[in-house]
């Protein structure tokens, strides 16, 4: 049991142990029993958990050393192959929590607990060129990279995984190509986002997995919006009407959203908002809370956009409280800069700097790119409002800049707002120093943009 017990890294439940360090003759009885002479002679401890939750620990030291002796014993790769599996069934057993508030923050503890074992895991996985049960655990935790700010450790886990399993491989690799695709559209990847989809895409079109192929759908015509928004609608109605095929009420909700973005790009505000509604109304029958985030987020745009300031701070009301229990810090930066637009509408640029300012820091320190750039464009938008016009130019400058290196165009409504704020400016600047400030702000790179954007005073 203690040689076994060193494959484990951090801390590890009683469950785990048992699945993964028992014997085939052993009962459970036996191995806590010998869990107990462990910690009775101190050769394992027990840290004290915030959720309550009784783990276990070796110290490092010790671990080596009982490592050292689980190489010598033979069962060394036997152990491991059993960690690995285990782990990776916890990855799927957590992706399929979907619902409820209460299931996944006790996932999100969980996970949080058992990320160096998770770690760990894939890395022997990799070793071994077991890529497919290294994917699995990858791919399961796509939503817990994504809550908790593991983006980048999330994509590369993902390319390590897909980079060794073949391009055939079946539904594992299509489905960590689909989660892969939208979290590089997430990051503003959006090149490599579209062919990670597309050819998710064709993979689960060759195994004929619908279910598989109506999420890559979703997911393609989610990120085609901002580019394409009258194909994005032909692949979502798609994508829609095999979900609806299939019963699949979450799906059918989440690819509702994607085409309540399409129409607001083609700026079809009121379809937009019919869509979101009733998006919003299926989400909360079966508290996704995760969704209905989302969707409050988009209905909140959608309004400020016609105009109906109430019914907007509501949604980003409701949003706040679900992304603060979520502790999704993304979310709330979302819900900020949403309603720093909101108090530009209503001609108060100075708490719509405020709000912009925090939603900036928040996503640049995340390093999602394209939400940096809207918060820095509603800078901008206040600090026209505020005439400091040299400013707004520079910054508006600046995110055309950066959006046409990483080819990131904007949604309409925030397109129109920025031609509405841009000609405003050009109207009031002088043509020579407007002329002099773009060039400017054409030279900024992000994070020039960032520090520029939040400073105040000159």
């Amino acid at each position: 049991m203690f040689q076994r017990l060193s494959v484990f890294s951090g801390s590890w439940t009683v469950e785990a142990a048992f699945a993964v360090c028992s014997a085939e003759d052993q009962g459970q009885l036996e191995v806590l029993d010998g869990l107990q002479m462990l910690v009775d002679n101190n050769l394992l401890r027990s840290p004290e958990e915030a959720s309550g939750e009784t783990r276990l620990q070796m110290l490092e030291s010790i671990r080596e050393f009982a490592h050292d002796h689980l190489a010598e014993s033979g069962e060394g790769e036997a152990i491991h192959h059993r960690h690995a599996q285990y782990y990776a069934s916890l990855a799927e057993q957590a992706e399929k929590e979907k619902f409820g508030s209460a299931p996944q923050h006790a996932w999100r503890i969980r996970l949080e607990a058992e990320l160096d074992n998770l770690r760990a895991a894939m890395d022997w996985a990799l070793e071994k060129s077991q890529y497919a049960c290294e994917l699995r655990i990858a791919t399961g935790l796509w939503r817990f990279w994504w809550t908790h700010g593991y983006w980048h450790e999330g994509i590369h886990w993902l390319e390590l995984g897909l980079a060794g399993s073949e391009p055939s491989a079946g539904a594992v690799r299509a489905k960590a190509l689909t989660r892969m695709g939208w979290m590089l559209n997430k990051l503003g990847d959006a090149s490599r986002s579209i062919a990670s989809l597309q050819e998710g895409v064709a993979l689960w079109r060759q195994i004929d997995d619908q279910a598989g192929l109506a999420l890559a759908l979703s997911n393609l015509g989610g990120v085609l919006v901002s580019y394409d928004s009258a194909k994005a609608i032909t692949i979502l109605e798609e994508a829609l009407k095999i979900r609806r095929g299939l019963s699949d009420q979450p799906g059918v909700y989440a690819t509702m959203m994607n085409l309540g973005n399409a129409f607001n790009q083609q700026g079809q505000t009121n379809r937009a908002i019919e869509l979101f509604t009733e998006s919003l109304k299926q989400a909360r029958a079966v508290n996704d809370d995760y969704s209905m985030g989302v969707t409050l987020i988009n209905l909140g745009d959608s309004y400020t956009s016609n105009g109906s300031y109430e019914p907007a701070e509501e949604c980003f009301a409701e949003a706040e409280r679900i992304y603060q229990n979520l502790a999704d810090r993304a979310g709330l930066a979302e819900i900020k800069r949403g309603r720093g637009r909101i108090a530009l509408k209503r001609g108060d640029p100075v708490r719509a700097l405020d709000l912009l300012s925090e939603a900036c820091g928040i996503v640049f320190e995340m390093d999602i790119v394209g939400q940096t750039l809207v918060a820095i464009e509603g800078i901008a938008f206040a600090a026209q409002k505020l005439d400091d016009l040299v400013k707004a130019t520079r910054l508006l400058s600046a995110c055309d800049s950066i959006r046409n290196q990483i080819n990131l165009s904007r949604i309409q409504i925030h397109q129109a707002d920025c031609e509405a704020y841009l000609k405003s400016i050009r109207a009031s600047l002088d043509e020579s120093a407007f002329t002099t400030a773009w060039a400017e702000g054409s030279r900024m790179t992000l994070d020039q943009a960032v520090a520029y954007a939040v400073r105040r005073g000159a």
